[in-house]
């Protein structure tokens, strides 16, 4: 049986799944506030740093984090040179087109971050040995599917 011919959630199970959804995601917004308070920098630069650790480890170009941050050239260019200013990142020559850079980040960054970020690693991976890997999977199946749709949602609201 696939688990889309499962039967419905009862309506009240789905609302209390829906709730600590939301709460979750306001804990996780809020620690994401208090890391770049932590790092003496905004959300949104604190956004940028997320993501030239993880999805652009090797570097991003300002025009990929303008599309990733839905920031215009002129935002990226301030948001970078006060990264710049703050020790966070680095511009370096493109390796292939000398006309362009890449954006990457420090080590002091790198090492200021995950020391902020480490116990709450250390306690989500003690947090996930208590689920058998069908129920990881199972969780991994749902927030992979979820992120579609937020996904596509966003894109929606974007394009109007």
């Amino acid at each position: 049986m696939s688990r889309e011919s499962h039967a419905a959630a009862p309506a009240d199970l789905v609302g209390a799944f829906g709730e600590a959804i939301r709460r979750y995601q306001a804990a996780v917004d809020d620690f994401d506030r208090a890391v770049a308070a932590a790092l003496g920098i905004n959300q949104t630069d604190g956004r940028c740093v997320e993501l030239l650790m993880f999805e652009f480890a090797d570097g991003a170009t300002p025009a990929q984090l303008g599309a990733a941050l839905g920031l215009t050239s002129g935002s990226v260019t301030t948001m970078v040179d006060r990264l710049v200013a703050a020790g966070h990142v680095v511009r370096t020559p493109h390796p292939s087109d000398a006309r362009r850079v890449l954006v990457t980040t420090t080590k002091s960054l790198q090492e200021h971050a995950w020391a902020l970020h480490e116990p709450i690693v250390r306690r989500g991976a003690e947090l996930l040995a208590r689920y058998s890997p069908a129920e990881l999977s199972t969780m991994i199946d749902f927030f992979t599917r979820a992120e579609a749709v937020q996904r596509e949602e966003e894109r929606v609201l974007r394009e109007g």
